[in-house]
């Protein structure tokens, strides 16, 4: 049996290992596969505290504190992080057009996405975005006959990013991110009640493993800074909105995050998971965000987003 020295030794080492972690993490943000600790931030700085607490009960307050100050401060940037990039709260209701929008990474793999066509039908949701559509390919005139407007899964391209309407389009393209060869961004400008929206999908590769989404990035946020009007930008970032990437891609793109914290990934985790799936806008502004009552078999839960156009 371990000695009160030996625990406190082991909780030290294990206290230690996750600041080096971070340390990593906060110094190389943009390194492949360095980059996945900033998704997890918040993780590691919770599970600073436990070793923190073990010291605590083992006599030893000056390791115990400092290393309960570290995880605060952990959290205190993370906090801090999502707070510069998040849209200032409503000291009033906001009035104006009213616009709801359903996003939604199905999973390619996935061979019980289409059992989400009831709730998407029913959902009352002015348009769909769907990534990974692959298998929403063969269900589209039953889709189209409440969204009659439609951008992507269009032969000969692949079924990738679908966008449904049931507004008519001032202008619409599809295209690639700069980087992919894969028409993962979408762009749907609308007439909303004399307003000029302009609706975006875009699906981000993974940050991990190279710096081709450095170049995804570069491009959206050039292209999202461009645009007059209002605009939505919605879809499957692969990324957090504490992570320096998307941090600056906000910035860039002069838009704002909705502030409310709703975990997407993995979707079995519920909400313990990472909200990886984004609704930011400009000239916009998010009333409600709620991830979907199911997962329909995918790996991501979606998003129901409520906004107003003032």
């Amino acid at each position: 049996m371990l000695r009160r020295d030996e625990w406190v030794g082991a909780l030290t080492a294990v206290a230690a290992a996750i600041v080096l972690l971070v340390g990593i993490g906060l110094l190389l943000p943009r390194t492949p596969l360095v980059s996945m600790i900033g998704q997890v931030l918040p993780i590691l700085g919770l599970a600073l505290i436990l070793p923190a607490l073990g010291l605590a009960l083992l006599r030893r307050p000056w390791r115990a504190g400092g290393t309960a100050l570290v995880a605060l401060a952990i959290l205190a940037l993370v906090l801090w992080r999502f707070e510069s990039v998040s849209a200032d709260r409503a000291a009033e209701p906001v009035t104006g057009a009213p616009f709801t929008l359903i996003s939604f990474n199905a999973l390619s793999t996935n061979r019980e996405g289409v059992s989400a066509i009831p709730f998407l039908l029913a959902s009352g949701a002015d348009a769909i975005l769907i990534s990974e559509a692959a298998q929403f390919e063969a269900e589209l005139p039953r889709l189209q006959a409440a969204y009659p407007y439609r951008l992507g899964c269009t032969a000969p391209e692949p079924c990738d990013t679908l966008l449904l309407s049931r507004r008519p389009p001032v202008s619409a393209r599809q295209t690639w991110l700069g980087a992919v060869p894969a028409k993962r961004y979408a762009e749907f400008a609308f007439d909303l009640d004399g307003r000029r929206v302009t609706l975006v999908g875009a699906h981000l590769t993974k940050p991990y493993f190279d710096e081709l989404p450095a170049i995804e990035r570069l491009v959206l946020g050039n292209r999202l800074r461009a645009m007059r009007g209002a605009v939505i930008l919605a879809g499957d970032f692969n990324a957090v909105p504490w992570s320096p990437d998307l941090v600056d891609l906000a910035t860039r793109a002069e838009m704002r995050f909705s502030g409310v914290y709703v975990p997407t990934w993995p979707a079995g985790a519920g909400r313990f998971g990472l909200p990886i799936d984004h609704v930011l806008t400009r000239g916009a502004v998010v009333t409600s965000l709620e991830a979907l009552p199911s997962a329909f078999g995918s790996n991501h839960r979606g998003l129901l987003a409520r906004l107003v156009v003032p």
